[in-house]
């Protein structure tokens, strides 16, 4: 199935000083004393719910489901190793993990823990900010180290040495039948290979090794629903199949590809098998709608599509009303719960069982105005925006449609098209939605989209998205719009974490797509970024942001004629000037200086494009006229914010070592929102 991915708390150890040690000591000694060392550290592994990950020598690498148990973890190894006369040095973050088909954990979040673990000092407990920030307020207390380089990544990171452990700790540690569930492979710990078994005998716990006990695969997809009956709304059974997918990715038991995906497949010929094969999921969910009168029917299905073979089959008849609809969605969604094994918070059971709106009319208003926005023409976003208008006059506490209804408006005024002159403003219509469901997570993540497109408030905006995705872990877009604002804030690794997971869920989606491969990009990694911006292409050959990014793949690649051919006749909306700034890169770099010239003549003449100016300037060697023309920028939009954080280091990067560039950062971070320095506000 490819790589498994989870957020998980990374813990790495060390023992310090351990080479000295073992020269001392001699051979023998040293792997007794080792020994002892390693069986204090599985003991407490066990107590505090961590999973061993790997042995590194004279340390472990160890996983967490959440921050706390991993701090109390480490700092029970490093009281009792300390009996041995060993101190050791421990790292901690929070991040997105891979696991590969052969059970190795891997990933960008790995790699920045071993670095953490790096600047601890001996006996010192150090974890980066996103562990601080996940147990702000319970009882730890945290020394800030600053921002620290951390070899191989690409951004600063903020450190913080634990200095407090709270009485209350000791309550972390599960019960031991919580234990043994987790060791014989929950589903948060990924069914990682190579799990040993854990009985239960006298006296305590035996591990038996070789033993394996793999975890139930939770990853399923919705397919679009049939509609039978040439009397049947086609809206009608989009909204059903819709509504069953939003339940269904608000779990946080399961991974639900998302309807962009699953969409693809509305008229494929294609086994249930053939389908979950391509997508990476275990199971499908196949149904029909037929609308008879005043009734409907809905026929739904699993299948394991491992073994092609169907788990439950069932049919719901009822009377034509709200409620009776949102019941057969519960019905359905408890059906798969209780199939893959899945544990529902009280949080779940409730959003489960919500009925939206009590009027038919309004729901059916409302998913036809979210066929339409996905469009993104000019012209069905504004014929959406009076479909989700029209259902809230109908239906003034419809939630949903509140949020739909500031989706619109904010998308239309972020492609540059005017608002009605009775339209709300986009963020009341969010908050609208917001106080009548706190909890809706669609709210949350339009009111996200708002804030950084509109209101230019990044900090704000990554809160908003981050409650999105809390609410509704399997919410495609919000993690892709997260990755896009941690982009534009100059957080290119958690921005690349969050591409991943979009893509995960939307694997057939071309703007997640086109999202990973700019931020495998801005991490450096140009080959990665070139893949994915070629899936991009293939899987819509019109959406053109695709081949803009295969260009600046290629271009930073030092392919030019390759580069130059993907620009021809391109012009990506949202870039602005970025096409044009990148054909003047190119000829730059093939020694075409005339024609650098003669654009850099007729952007000083209308004075309209400073950055655009200030990079031909760059490129020209002419720093000083750079930096003044750079300096004119009023308004840092997407694509100049983009390439002064990432790009044309062969262009930029002289500028870069000027003190002058550090001016040019600040405005460009207060334009966003931030601190000057980048930080958010509110970080100390």
């Amino acid at each position: 199935m490819g790589f498994r991915r989870s957020l998980r708390t990374i813990l790495f150890t060390d023992i310090v000083g351990s080479t000295k040690r073992a020269s001392e000591m001699g051979d023998r000694s040293w792997r007794d004393l080792q020994g002892r060392h390693h069986g204090i550290v599985r003991e407490e592994l066990a107590r505090w719910a961590g999973f061993e990950a790997t042995e590194t020598g004279d340390g472990f690498m160890a996983l967490f489901d959440d921050p706390a148990r991993g701090i109390v973890c480490a700092h029970a190894i490093r009281e009792r190793v300390r009996d041995l006369g060993l101190e050791i040095r421990a790292g901690l973050h929070l991040g997105q993990t891979e696991q590969d088909p052969d059970g190795s954990v891997g990933g960008i979040a790995v790699h920045i823990a071993a670095r953490v673990a790096n600047e601890a000092g001996p006996g010192e407990i150090v974890v980066t900010s996103a562990v601080r920030d996940a147990e702000a307020g319970s009882g730890f207390e945290f020394e800030d180290l600053g921002y620290r380089p951390l070899k191989g990544v690409v951004r600063e990171w903020r450190l913080f040495r634990i200095s407090g452990i709270p009485e209350s700790a000791a309550d972390l540690a599960p019960g031991r039948w919580e234990r043994m569930r987790r060791r014989l492979g929950s589903r948060r710990v990924g069914g990682v290979a190579a799990i040993v078994l854990v009985a239960l005998g006298m006296g305590g716990w035996y591990l038996l090794a070789g033993e394996r006990a793999e975890a139930t695969d939770r990853s399923i997809a919705v397919l679009p629903f049939e509609t039978i009956g040439e009397s049947a709304d086609p809206t009608f059974t989009e909204g059903i199949h819709g509504d069953v997918l939003t339940r269904l990715s608000g779990l946080s038991g399961l991974d639900v590809i998302s309807r962009t995906s699953v969409m693809r497949y509305r008229d494929r010929e294609k086994s249930p098998p053939e389908i979950a094969e391509e997508l990476g999921v275990a199971w499908v969910l196949q149904g029909e709608v037929q609308q008879v009168g005043d009734r409907v029917q809905v026929n739904a299905r699993l299948v394991d599509a491992r073994e092609d073979r169907q788990v439950w089959a069932e049919n719901y008849g009822r009377e034509l009303t709200a409620a009776n609809v949102f019941e057969i969605q519960r019905q359905i969604t408890l059906q798969i719960v209780g199939a893959l094994e899945t544990r529902l918070t009280r949080e779940e059971e409730a959003a489960i069982a919500s009925e939206p709106t009590g009027d038919l009319e309004a729901y059916r208003l409302y998913v036809h105005g979210r066929g339409l926005l996905d469009q993104r023409t000019e012209a069905s976003m504004r014929l959406a925006l009076e479909y989700f208008q029209r259902a809230v006059a109908r239906d003034s506490s419809y939630a949903l449609a509140w949020a739909g209804f500031a989706d619109a408006l904010g998308l239309l005024k972020s492609y540059g098209h005017p608002l009605p002159d009775d339209a709300p403003a986009p963020r009341r219509a969010a908050r609208r939605a917001l106080e009548l469901n706190p909890e809706l997570a669609e709210a949350h993540a339009s009111l996200g989209v708002i804030l950084v497109d509109l209101e230019r408030n990044g900090p704000a905006a990554i809160r908003e998205l981050m409650r999105a995705v809390e609410l509704r872990p399997s919410y495609a877009d919000a993690h892709n719009w997260l990755s896009w604002v941690y982009q534009l804030l100059g957080r290119p690794v958690e921005a690349l974490e969050s591409a991943r997971r979009a893509v995960e869920l939307n694997p057939l989606g071309p703007e997640p797509l086109s999202n990973l491969s700019l931020s495998y990009m801005e991490n450096g990694a140009w080959r990665e970024g070139l893949d994915e911006a070629r899936r991009t292409r293939e899987i819509q050959s019109d959406f053109t942001t695709g081949p803009f990014y295969e260009a600046l793949a290629l271009y930073h690649m030092e392919r030019f004629r390759e580069a130059e051919s993907a620009l021809r006749g391109l012009s990506v909306p949202w870039a602005g000037s970025g096409t044009h700034d990148l054909r003047t890169s190119i000829q730059v770099a093939s020694g075409e200086i005339a024609r650098v010239r003669e654009r850099l003549a007729r952007l000083e003449a209308e004075a309209e494009n400073p950055f655009s100016a200030g990079l031909v300037h760059a490129a020209l060697g002419e720093e000083d006229e750079a930096f003044e023309a750079f300096l004119r920028v009023e308004r840092w939009d997407h694509w100049p914010t983009l390439a002064l954080r990432y790009f044309f280091p062969d262009i930029l990067d002289p500028l870069r070592e000027d003190p002058r560039y550090n001016e040019l950062l600040e405005a460009l971070n207060r334009d966003w929102g931030l601190q000057p320095d980048g930080s958010f506000p509110g970080d100390g």
